[in-house]
Protein backbone atom coordinates (compact mmCIF):
# COMPACT_ATOMS: atom_id res chain seq x y z
CA UNK A 1 0.00 0.00 0.00
CA UNK A 2 1.10 3.56 -0.76
CA UNK A 3 -0.17 6.46 1.34
CA UNK A 4 -0.36 10.04 0.13
CA UNK A 5 -1.14 12.19 3.17
CA UNK A 6 0.90 15.09 1.81
CA UNK A 7 -1.55 15.84 -1.01
CA UNK A 8 -4.66 15.86 1.14
CA UNK A 9 -5.63 18.71 3.43
CA UNK A 10 -7.15 16.64 6.24
CA UNK A 11 -8.02 13.29 4.79
CA UNK A 12 -5.08 10.90 4.32
CA UNK A 13 -5.88 8.45 1.56
CA UNK A 14 -4.20 5.09 0.97
CA UNK A 15 -4.17 3.62 -2.51
CA UNK A 16 -3.07 0.22 -3.73
CA UNK A 17 0.05 0.32 -5.86
CA UNK A 18 -0.94 0.42 -9.57
CA UNK A 19 0.71 -2.88 -10.51
CA UNK A 20 -0.11 -4.31 -13.91
CA UNK A 21 -2.83 -6.91 -14.04
CA UNK A 22 -4.41 -6.16 -10.66
CA UNK A 23 -7.80 -5.13 -11.97
CA UNK A 24 -9.69 -2.02 -12.90
CA UNK A 25 -9.63 1.13 -10.80
CA UNK A 26 -11.78 4.26 -10.80
CA UNK A 27 -10.84 7.39 -8.89
CA UNK A 28 -12.49 10.70 -8.07
CA UNK A 29 -10.30 13.67 -7.18
CA UNK A 30 -10.80 17.34 -6.41
CA UNK A 31 -8.10 19.85 -7.22
CA UNK A 32 -7.83 23.55 -6.50
CA UNK A 33 -6.90 25.24 -9.76
CA UNK A 34 -5.14 28.16 -8.06
CA UNK A 35 -2.22 26.06 -6.87
CA UNK A 36 -2.84 22.56 -8.22
CA UNK A 37 -3.27 21.09 -4.72
CA UNK A 38 -5.25 17.85 -4.63
CA UNK A 39 -7.72 18.11 -1.80
CA UNK A 40 -9.15 14.60 -1.73
CA UNK A 41 -8.92 11.30 -3.55
CA UNK A 42 -11.12 8.24 -3.37
CA UNK A 43 -10.49 5.11 -5.45
CA UNK A 44 -12.40 1.88 -5.86
CA UNK A 45 -11.34 -1.38 -7.52
CA UNK A 46 -13.40 -3.82 -9.52
CA UNK A 47 -11.57 -7.16 -9.64
CA UNK A 48 -8.20 -8.81 -10.17
CA UNK A 49 -8.49 -9.57 -13.88
CA UNK A 50 -6.35 -8.20 -16.68
CA UNK A 51 -8.69 -7.92 -19.63
CA UNK A 52 -8.42 -8.29 -23.39
CA UNK A 53 -10.21 -8.76 -26.67
CA UNK A 54 -11.92 -11.98 -25.52
CA UNK A 55 -15.07 -10.10 -24.51
CA UNK A 56 -13.89 -8.94 -21.09
CA UNK A 57 -12.63 -5.57 -22.41
CA UNK A 58 -14.62 -2.72 -20.85
CA UNK A 59 -16.86 -5.21 -19.03
CA UNK A 60 -20.00 -3.75 -17.38
CA UNK A 61 -19.35 -1.73 -14.24
CA UNK A 62 -21.40 0.99 -12.58
CA UNK A 63 -20.75 2.63 -9.23
CA UNK A 64 -20.41 5.87 -7.33
CA UNK A 65 -17.45 7.40 -5.50
CA UNK A 66 -17.69 9.90 -2.67
CA UNK A 67 -14.78 11.91 -1.26
CA UNK A 68 -14.54 14.84 1.14
CA UNK A 69 -12.16 17.12 2.95
CA UNK A 70 -12.59 19.24 6.05
CA UNK A 71 -11.42 22.72 7.06
CA UNK A 72 -8.09 23.42 8.72
CA UNK A 73 -6.84 26.48 10.63
CA UNK A 74 -5.08 27.61 7.44
CA UNK A 75 -7.84 26.73 5.01
CA UNK A 76 -11.54 27.20 5.87
CA UNK A 77 -12.79 25.43 2.75
CA UNK A 78 -14.51 22.08 3.10
CA UNK A 79 -16.43 20.01 0.59
CA UNK A 80 -17.94 16.72 -0.42
CA UNK A 81 -17.58 15.47 -3.98
CA UNK A 82 -19.22 12.58 -5.80
CA UNK A 83 -18.87 10.83 -9.14
CA UNK A 84 -21.32 8.40 -10.69
CA UNK A 85 -20.02 6.39 -13.63
CA UNK A 86 -20.89 3.53 -15.95
CA UNK A 87 -18.72 1.30 -18.10
CA UNK A 88 -20.67 -0.27 -20.96
CA UNK A 89 -19.18 -2.78 -23.42
CA UNK A 90 -20.06 -2.94 -27.09
CA UNK A 91 -20.19 -5.90 -29.42
CA UNK A 92 -17.25 -7.79 -30.90
CA UNK A 93 -17.25 -6.96 -34.60
CA UNK A 94 -14.58 -7.55 -37.24
CA UNK A 95 -11.81 -8.10 -34.71
CA UNK A 96 -12.75 -5.02 -32.68
CA UNK A 97 -14.21 -4.82 -29.18
CA UNK A 98 -15.69 -1.49 -28.14
CA UNK A 99 -16.75 0.11 -24.88
CA UNK A 100 -17.92 3.42 -23.47
CA UNK A 101 -17.15 5.22 -20.22
CA UNK A 102 -19.56 7.84 -18.86
CA UNK A 103 -19.20 9.95 -15.74
CA UNK A 104 -21.01 12.80 -13.94
CA UNK A 105 -19.27 14.58 -11.07
CA UNK A 106 -20.61 17.08 -8.54
CA UNK A 107 -19.49 18.87 -5.40
CA UNK A 108 -20.90 20.76 -2.45
CA UNK A 109 -18.34 23.39 -1.43
CA UNK A 110 -18.36 25.59 1.65
CA UNK A 111 -16.11 28.18 3.25
CA UNK A 112 -14.77 29.78 0.08
CA UNK A 113 -13.01 32.93 1.26
CA UNK A 114 -10.63 33.77 -1.57
CA UNK A 115 -11.69 35.38 -4.85
CA UNK A 116 -10.94 33.66 -8.16
CA UNK A 117 -11.17 30.21 -6.58
CA UNK A 118 -12.27 27.34 -8.78
CA UNK A 119 -12.24 23.56 -8.51
CA UNK A 120 -11.30 20.79 -10.89
CA UNK A 121 -13.30 17.58 -10.59
CA UNK A 122 -11.17 14.75 -11.95
CA UNK A 123 -12.31 11.23 -12.80
CA UNK A 124 -9.81 8.55 -13.83
CA UNK A 125 -10.44 5.05 -15.12
CA UNK A 126 -7.64 2.48 -15.32
CA UNK A 127 -7.83 -0.93 -16.97
CA UNK A 128 -5.08 -3.51 -17.56
CA UNK A 129 -5.30 -5.42 -20.84
CA UNK A 130 -3.55 -8.55 -22.04
CA UNK A 131 -2.44 -8.20 -25.67
CA UNK A 132 -1.89 -11.65 -27.21
CA UNK A 133 -1.25 -10.36 -30.73
CA UNK A 134 -0.56 -7.00 -32.34
CA UNK A 135 -3.46 -4.65 -31.61
CA UNK A 136 -4.49 -1.00 -31.50
CA UNK A 137 -6.28 0.87 -28.72
CA UNK A 138 -8.57 3.62 -30.04
CA UNK A 139 -9.97 6.47 -27.92
CA UNK A 140 -12.53 9.12 -28.83
CA UNK A 141 -14.27 11.68 -26.60
CA UNK A 142 -18.01 11.23 -27.06
CA UNK A 143 -18.69 14.87 -26.32
CA UNK A 144 -16.39 17.87 -25.98
CA UNK A 145 -18.02 20.21 -23.47
CA UNK A 146 -16.71 23.59 -22.30
CA UNK A 147 -14.38 23.16 -19.34
CA UNK A 148 -13.84 19.42 -19.95
CA UNK A 149 -10.51 17.91 -20.93
CA UNK A 150 -9.71 14.26 -21.61
CA UNK A 151 -6.35 12.48 -21.60
CA UNK A 152 -5.17 8.89 -22.00
CA UNK A 153 -1.95 7.34 -20.65
CA UNK A 154 -0.53 4.00 -21.79
CA UNK A 155 1.79 2.10 -19.44
CA UNK A 156 3.88 -1.01 -19.86
CA UNK A 157 5.84 -3.09 -17.33
CA UNK A 158 8.58 -0.45 -17.16
CA UNK A 159 6.38 2.64 -16.83
CA UNK A 160 4.66 5.24 -19.00
CA UNK A 161 4.87 4.62 -22.74
CA UNK A 162 2.68 7.41 -24.12
CA UNK A 163 0.40 10.27 -23.02
CA UNK A 164 -2.15 11.76 -25.43
CA UNK A 165 -4.80 14.47 -25.09
CA UNK A 166 -8.22 13.58 -26.48
CA UNK A 167 -9.27 16.78 -28.19
CA UNK A 168 -11.35 15.68 -31.17
CA UNK A 169 -9.90 13.17 -33.66
CA UNK A 170 -9.48 9.56 -32.61
CA UNK A 171 -6.29 8.81 -30.69
CA UNK A 172 -4.65 5.52 -31.69
CA UNK A 173 -2.15 3.72 -29.46
CA UNK A 174 -0.40 0.96 -31.35
CA UNK A 175 0.69 -2.17 -29.47
CA UNK A 176 2.91 -4.23 -31.75
CA UNK A 177 4.56 -6.32 -29.05
CA UNK A 178 2.31 -8.72 -27.07
CA UNK A 179 2.22 -8.34 -23.32
CA UNK A 180 0.23 -6.80 -20.48
CA UNK A 181 -0.42 -3.08 -20.69
CA UNK A 182 -2.54 -0.59 -18.76
CA UNK A 183 -4.46 2.35 -20.16
CA UNK A 184 -5.76 5.15 -17.97
CA UNK A 185 -8.21 7.81 -19.07
CA UNK A 186 -8.50 11.08 -17.18
CA UNK A 187 -11.47 13.43 -17.55
CA UNK A 188 -11.17 16.85 -15.93
CA UNK A 189 -13.97 19.38 -15.53
CA UNK A 190 -13.06 22.89 -14.39
CA UNK A 191 -15.71 24.93 -12.62
CA UNK A 192 -16.36 28.61 -13.09
CA UNK A 193 -15.03 30.93 -10.39
CA UNK A 194 -16.77 30.01 -7.13
CA UNK A 195 -18.72 32.61 -5.17
CA UNK A 196 -17.58 33.51 -1.68
CA UNK A 197 -19.32 31.24 0.82
CA UNK A 198 -21.04 28.06 -0.37
CA UNK A 199 -22.07 26.64 -3.71
CA UNK A 200 -23.20 23.49 -5.48
CA UNK A 201 -21.47 22.61 -8.74
CA UNK A 202 -21.87 19.83 -11.27
CA UNK A 203 -19.98 18.79 -14.38
CA UNK A 204 -21.55 18.01 -17.69
CA UNK A 205 -21.48 14.39 -18.88
CA UNK A 206 -17.90 13.25 -19.46
CA UNK A 207 -17.81 10.38 -21.92
CA UNK A 208 -15.09 8.47 -23.80
CA UNK A 209 -15.53 5.69 -26.34
CA UNK A 210 -12.76 3.08 -26.37
CA UNK A 211 -12.01 0.13 -28.58
CA UNK A 212 -9.38 -2.56 -28.95
CA UNK A 213 -8.75 -3.67 -32.53
CA UNK A 214 -6.66 -6.49 -33.94
CA UNK A 215 -3.63 -5.28 -35.89
CA UNK A 216 -1.11 -2.64 -34.85
CA UNK A 217 -1.59 0.79 -36.42
CA UNK A 218 2.20 1.33 -36.18
CA UNK A 219 3.69 -2.19 -36.42
CA UNK A 220 7.34 -1.05 -36.53
CA UNK A 221 7.00 0.51 -33.06
CA UNK A 222 8.29 -2.54 -31.24
CA UNK A 223 8.80 -0.68 -27.93
CA UNK A 224 5.17 0.59 -27.94
CA UNK A 225 6.16 4.21 -27.18
CA UNK A 226 4.35 5.46 -30.30
CA UNK A 227 7.49 6.31 -32.24
CA UNK A 228 9.94 4.30 -34.34
CA UNK A 229 13.46 5.12 -33.22
CA UNK A 230 16.83 3.62 -32.33
CA UNK A 231 15.35 1.50 -29.53
CA UNK A 232 13.05 -0.16 -32.05
CA UNK A 233 15.98 -0.66 -34.45
CA UNK A 234 17.88 -2.56 -31.74
CA UNK A 235 14.90 -4.87 -31.27
CA UNK A 236 14.42 -5.29 -35.01
CA UNK A 237 18.11 -6.05 -35.58
CA UNK A 238 18.04 -8.78 -32.95
CA UNK A 239 15.02 -10.41 -34.57
CA UNK A 240 16.59 -9.99 -38.05
CA UNK A 241 19.63 -11.95 -36.91
CA UNK A 242 17.39 -14.78 -35.65
CA UNK A 243 15.36 -14.78 -38.91
CA UNK A 244 12.69 -17.42 -38.29
CA UNK A 245 9.68 -16.64 -36.11
CA UNK A 246 9.55 -20.31 -35.09
CA UNK A 247 12.99 -20.06 -33.51
CA UNK A 248 12.67 -20.36 -29.70
CA UNK A 249 15.00 -17.37 -29.35
CA UNK A 250 12.48 -15.08 -31.08
CA UNK A 251 10.26 -12.85 -28.95
CA UNK A 252 6.74 -14.26 -28.41
CA UNK A 253 4.43 -13.17 -31.19
CA UNK A 254 7.39 -12.32 -33.46
CA UNK A 255 6.50 -8.59 -33.55
CA UNK A 256 9.36 -7.75 -35.95
CA UNK A 257 7.74 -9.87 -38.68
CA UNK A 258 6.07 -6.84 -40.21
CA UNK A 259 4.72 -8.57 -43.32
CA UNK A 260 3.52 -11.61 -41.35
CA UNK A 261 5.30 -14.24 -43.48
CA UNK A 262 6.96 -16.08 -40.59
CA UNK A 263 10.39 -14.51 -41.18
CA UNK A 264 12.18 -11.32 -40.17
CA UNK A 265 14.15 -10.57 -43.31
CA UNK A 266 14.90 -7.90 -45.92
CA UNK A 267 11.23 -7.45 -46.78
CA UNK A 268 10.51 -6.52 -43.18
CA UNK A 269 13.51 -4.19 -43.13
CA UNK A 270 12.09 -2.20 -46.05
CA UNK A 271 8.87 -1.66 -44.04
CA UNK A 272 10.80 -0.84 -40.89
CA UNK A 273 13.08 1.66 -42.64
CA UNK A 274 10.12 3.58 -44.02
CA UNK A 275 8.57 3.87 -40.55
CA UNK A 276 11.94 4.75 -39.00
CA UNK A 277 12.31 7.69 -41.40
CA UNK A 278 8.95 9.09 -40.22
CA UNK A 279 9.81 8.61 -36.51
CA UNK A 280 6.42 9.48 -35.00
CA UNK A 281 3.56 7.03 -35.41
CA UNK A 282 0.60 8.55 -37.18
Amino acid sequence: MVCHPSIVTVLAVCLASPALGVGREACEKARLTANGTVKAIRCIKDDSKARGIDGSFMAPWADGIIASWGPTPDDPMFASIAANFTVAPGELSGGSRTGELNCLASASIHGVSEPDTSIELVFTYLEPVVIAEASTLRFRPHNLLPGVQHRVTLRGPDGVLAVRDLAGPDVLLSIATPGTYTFETESVWTSAVLPIGSSEISSGPMSIRNSIELGASCPADLTVDQQVDDADFVGFAGAYNILECADPAMLPGCPADLNLDGLVDDADFVIFAAAYSLLVCE
